[in-house]
């Protein structure tokens, strides 16, 4: 029984199931998956506590898949775990879809080698605005011998009047593509020079299968798993980092202009990322299959 992310459930729907799972089926295997990073360390204790889920991760649940790494994220010390729990922790590595076969990509949307393409996304888009109206913003700023061709996808929860607004903005622009979604952006991605994006979980695992280079703006709120991410890949030199603020657009067109002549901001320590998380996880489930039935 692998449940993800919330081990209790979103609501503590599942408290019921998992104690039917222990009492009338005691032989199942049950299995959590987390993100490595959730929170502050702070907020993810107060909060495990208020909800009883170390309880749940003590006594109720076999294996615990921390889709990250050890070495990069000791989900045990930041979390306060116990010894008990702590032995129960499976770090899969990093789940990315990097390694798919690319499809043909539109020539309006691809870059070359005299003019690089700087893909620009913010995940869902609800709250993406901000972003691309300064990545917009910084393009008046660059300096003009420097060509850019741009494809920024919005996402599909941008609000209408949010994705007109950024229509209009780019109207004047050829060199300049908006889309509302895409259902491969790791295409899109493998096609970029350069990606500017938000610091959730599959864009940054994405961007590190990849290995692109990469200006990651990381989410303020409501919670601070974005600029952990963020500042944690920029310290190992894997990206840059730009954090929201009243300058952003002048702090993009910098970082854009560095980005695009130097590739990486240091030299990448890529031998500290794994990213062989679905793999693994495949493997360890389908080892706890095979002794179910043994």
């Amino acid at each position: 029984f692998l449940v993800d992310h919330a081990p209790a459930g979103m609501n503590g729907e599942l408290l019921s199931t998992l104690a039917l799972l222990r009492r009338e089926m005691p032989d199942t295997q049950i299995v959590l998956g987390l993100r490595d990073i959730l929170d502050d360390a702070e907020t993810v204790r107060t909060l495990w506590h208020d909800q009883g889920v170390y309880h749940l991760l003590e006594d109720i649940y076999d294996n615990i898949f921390v889709y990250g790494s050890k070495n990069l994220f000791d989900v045990a010390k930041e979390y306060d775990l116990s010894p008990t729990i702590a032995k129960k922790l499976i770090y899969s590595g990093y789940v990315a879809r990097g390694g798919l076969n690319p499809v043909k990509i539109n020539s309006s949307m691809a870059g070359s080698d005299s003019i690089p393409q700087v893909l620009v996304t913010a995940g869902g888009g609800d709250d993406g605005y901000a972003l691309m109206t300064a990545y917009l913003q910084a393009l008046d700023l660059m300096p003009p011998t420097q060509s850019i061709r741009s494809v920024l996808v919005t996402g599909p929860l941008m609000p209408s009047k949010q994705l007109q607004a950024l229509q209009q903005m780019a109207a004047q622009r050829p060199e300049v593509t908006i889309i509302p979604f895409a259902t491969e952006l790791t295409d899109l991605t493998r096609a970029a020079s350069l990606v500017v994006a938000m610091a959730g979980y599959n864009t940054s695992a994405e961007i590190l299968a990849l290995r692109k280079p990469a200006i990651l703006v990381p989410r303020m709120v409501p919670r601070a798993e974005q600029r952990m991410r963020a500042t944690l890949l920029a310290k190992l030199g894997l990206v840059w980092t730009v954090l929201p603020g009243n300058n952003l657009a002048e702090q993009l067109a910098e970082q854009i202009s560095t980005a695009l002549t130097l590739g990486y901001p240091t030299q990448p320590q890529w031998d500290l990322v794994n990213l062989g998380g679905a793999a693994r996880v495949a493997d360890v489930l389908t080892t706890l299959h095979v002794r179910a039935y043994a």
